[in-house]
């Protein structure tokens, strides 16, 4: 034991920088295994997304954004940015299918909407009773299919 107690007050220095060597090398090799998958990420995944938001909004382009969205390196991305693709995903979806049809027969709905108001029509006459109270008022059941008509009609 006296043996142990004095090879340990000769060498502390040595066993003292070995540990210490390994936590700054575990530190060093931590911060490069972050840049590196961060570089990855931007590579394989933001730059791609970013040239396809370049180019015109389509179907192809949105089937490649999902593709891309769903890419190994995500698991990268912190929870804000994680959150701005879920968005960003969902945003382009509806500009990818909508038409210029639906925006006409959406312009004009809104503008059989506001012709109602100023008459003094009520748009929203059908109630919505949940456990015997009046919690809003929406739009006649049949209300909904008037876009689907003038769609085809256009």
């Amino acid at each position: 034991m006296d043996e142990l107690i004095q090879w340990l007050a000769i060498n502390w220095l040595t066993i003292v920088s070995i540990i210490l060597s390994g936590i700054i090398s575990l530190v060093v090799s931590a911060a490069y295994y972050h840049k590196g998958n961060r570089n990855n990420l931007q590579m394989t995944m933001l730059f791609p997304i970013v040239r396809l938001l370049n180019d015109s909004y389509s179907l192809a382009n949105y089937k490649n954004l999902c593709d891309l969205s769903q890419n190994y390196c995500a698991r990268y991305l912190t929870k804000k940015e994680r959150a701005v693709l879920v968005s960003l995903v969902s945003a382009y979806s509806e500009v990818s299918n909508y038409k210029e049809i639906n925006v006409n027969a959406d312009s004009l709905i809104s503008y059989f909407e506001y012709t109602l108001k100023n008459n003094g029509i009520v748009v929203k006459p059908v109630p919505i009773i949940i456990e015997d109270e009046t919690v809003g008022y929406d739009y006649p059941p049949d209300y909904h299919y008037i876009d689907i008509d003038l769609q085809n009609i256009l």
